[in-house]
């Protein structure tokens, strides 16, 4: 933290500010050929919001330069609950967030504060199990559900964390999802104090009013079930094998379909995403009220390109179309309609 002082002029030992390693590297959970670094700047929680992203930035920035000038990377600004700095060199990708280092992590002041506590309970209950949260890990990647962004909605390696601890290996817990029911409620530390109504609930140990698993939709907790109960039924390293996400297109069921595609641009997936999904919604609306009735709906991305994918199940109309007038004793809007329509024989 010597850089502080060297080059912006902040005293860190005086402000008692920390540099913490944190996530799966930090705990030893890290899946092989990934290796995603996060470094939290912990500053006291009497620095004020402006400071913390003011100076706290800068010497994000300044600590991710001189990595880069080290392994020849390059450093990008991102946001996501406040900014923070990222340095991207070959296979590895190193985060430098900002936060505060609260003692209470059920009242902090930012989204990034619990991380520490987080990593600590983490740190004193994981060990011995370090390859079971790897394999189920690999199992929901191979599902297609890990991941707790937006542009996911799966699991994170947080909440994979908790879950072998709570199940104590991963076949217990591969037993134990394939049983489980909408509304199932996981508290490690029985001291949840907020009811949720999310299809599953694992209350986090460091904040009674959290659920982990806030972010899982219901169509990949229900997936999660079904990929258990068949791994159960025939366990087989294809399912830990990850899937391309290149667009899958079944034309044996005599349906069509439309795609639209588009490059992807460089914003946080947590902000494009569900603008994504938004529209992904606003078209399907637009499909089905000009008759074109949709089976299936999907978002796929391949380098830097991302298409919405629309499976049709009625995607040819006929020539005319029905249209509904007014009641014949509504004189007005009667005659109204049938001069209308009646020149037109679609």
């Amino acid at each position: 933290m010597r850089i502080a002082e060297d080059v912006i002029g902040f005293d860190v030992k005086d402000k008692k500010v920390r540099c913490l390693l944190v996530g799966s590297v930090a705990r030893g959970t890290w899946l092989k050929g990934r290796y995603d670094i996060d470094l939290f700047i912990a500053f006291p929680e009497e620095v004020s919001l402006d400071e913390l992203e003011s100076v706290g930035l800068s010497l994000a920035r300044k600590i991710g330069e001189r990595i880069a000038d080290v392994w020849e990377g390059r450093v990008v600004e991102r946001y996501a609950d406040h900014p923070y700095i990222r340095v991207v060199f070959n296979t590895f990708e190193v985060d430098i967030v900002p936060c505060y280092d609260v003692k209470d992590p059920s009242n902090i002041r930012s989204p990034v504060d619990r991380t520490p506590h987080h990593n600590e309970y983490v740190v004193r209950h994981i060990a011995g199990r370090e390859d079971d949260v790897r394999l189920l890990k690999q199992f929901l990647r191979g599902a297609g559900l890990y991941g707790s962004e937006l542009k996911r909605m799966g699991y994170s390696g947080y909440l994979c964390e908790l879950l072998i601890i709570y199940y104590g290996s991963f076949i217990e817990c591969i037993k134990a999802m394939a049983r489980w029911k909408r509304g199932v409620v996981i508290d490690i530390e029985k001291h949840g104090t907020k009811k949720h109504r999310d299809p599953l609930v694992v209350v986090d140990p460091v904040d009674p009013k959290r659920n982990v698993a806030s972010a899982l939709s219901l169509d990949n907790f229900a997936k999660s079930i079904h990929y258990a109960r068949q791994f159960l039924k025939n366990p087989n390293i294809e399912f830990f094998t990850e899937k391309d996400e290149m667009l899958e297109l079944d034309f044996s069921r005599g349906t069509q379909y439309v795609a639209i595609e588009f490059r992807k641009p460089d914003i946080s997936d947590d902000i494009l995403y569900p603008q994504i999904y938004k529209a992904m919604d606003s078209l399907e609306r637009l499909l089905i009220s000009g008759g074109f009735r949709t089976y299936s709906k999907k978002v796929c991305e391949n380098k830097d390109v991302v298409s919405i994918l629309f499976e049709l199940e009625v995607f040819e109309l006929p020539r005319v179309k029905k249209h509904i007038g007014p009641p014949v004793d509504e004189i007005v809007h009667a005659e109204r309609f049938y001069e209308k329509y009646s020149r037109d024989p679609h």
